[in-house]
């Protein structure tokens, strides 16, 4: 039966000249004593400079310049975060053009305007006061037409207030009440929504005659696709 040979230190001593009888590192031709101490340290001082200043760095210069995929997993994690909220703050910016034989002249009037989401949960319709606004703007396009722009803010007493945001992802319509006058014909806008500080998408208003006070929003596929991702 073979005897196991243990691997010797290749390095001499200088006080006798004789080969070092300790034991070699693994996978090295030296023991721990007679190891070459510089490329050790070199490798030390390269991972501490590594982890104390490229990786702070690198993370900054991320934060600074994200890329695509960034972008898209911290989106992905806002939708995901504001679905799990409860409607707290609300901001819609509104903007129409409207057609009106009137003087063009610029004016900012007072109403108060109210915008109702209409929403089916279980099989149920209802509707929830989300914004209201008491100021608007009326601004000259041309010579018959104007623009009328509005934001609309949540309150604590509006009905949608403390309601679950995933709630709004079954919104059907909106409607805007108390604000252009019957027999007005609305020519196109937009609407704009900002939810929980969170910016939205824009959705778009198509033409329509006024009728009741009241301006309807129908395509709310944006806002839909929006919340359930």
């Amino acid at each position: 039966m073979s005897k196991k040979v243990t691997a010797r230190c290749s390095s001499v001593l200088a006080s006798s000249d004789d080969r070092c009888r300790n034991r070699t590192l693994p996978r090295s031709r030296y023991c721990w004593h007679h190891y070459p101490k510089l490329p050790l340290l070199l490798a030390v001082i390269t991972s501490l400079i590594t982890g104390i200043v490229l990786f702070p760095i690198q993370d900054t210069w991320r934060k600074i310049f994200p890329s695509d995929e960034s972008r898209g997993i911290d989106s992905l994690q806002d939708q995901l975060d504001l679905r799990n909220q409860r409607l707290t703050t609300a901001t819609i910016i509104v903007n129409l053009t409207v057609h009106s034989d009137a003087v063009p002249n610029t004016s900012y009037r007072l109403a108060h305007a109210q915008m109702d989401w209409f929403i089916t949960i279980n099989g149920r319709r209802d509707n929830f006061l989300v914004a209201v606004t008491n100021e608007y703007a009326v601004l000259p396009n041309s010579m018959d037409q104007r623009e009328y722009r509005a934001q609309f803010q949540l309150h604590k007493n509006c009905s949608a207030y403390g309601k679950p945001v995933a709630q709004l992802a079954n919104t059907e319509e909106i409607s805007i009440a108390g604000w252009i006058p019957d027999g007005f014909k609305v020519l196109g806008g937009k609407v704009t929504v900002l939810v929980n500080g969170q910016d939205g998408p824009e959705l778009p208003v198509a033409p329509q005659d006024v009728k009741g006070g009241t301006v309807w929003i129908r395509d709310v596929a944006p806002l839909r696709l929006w919340l359930t991702g």
